[in-house]
């Protein structure tokens, strides 16, 4: 499966957005919660299970301050991507 998201332009400082997004905590109140069976978010990690898909876990991979956030799948998540 591919899957591909919508690029767009956030205007709003670089740094205010890195920091924003590096922490995942911050990404609970963006994640509609209506479909899943449960959800952990941390600093650096996330898990969500998703009803009929199972548990999704996701990581922080590497950083460049203000460029970068790569995310990976962590050893809990049933599918393995980057």
């Amino acid at each position: 499966m591919k899957i591909e998201s919508h690029i767009s332009t956030i205007p709003e400082n670089e740094e205010k957005i890195f920091n924003f997004l590096t922490d995942l905590r911050n990404l609970e109140s963006l994640v509609p919660k209506a479909n899943l069976s449960s959800w952990d978010f941390n600093r650096d990690s996330l898990s969500l299970g998703i009803a009929g898909m199972g548990q999704i876990g996701l990581k922080i991979a590497e950083k460049n301050p203000n460029k970068l956030i790569k995310l990976t799948s962590d050893n809990q998540s049933a599918y393995s991507f980057t």
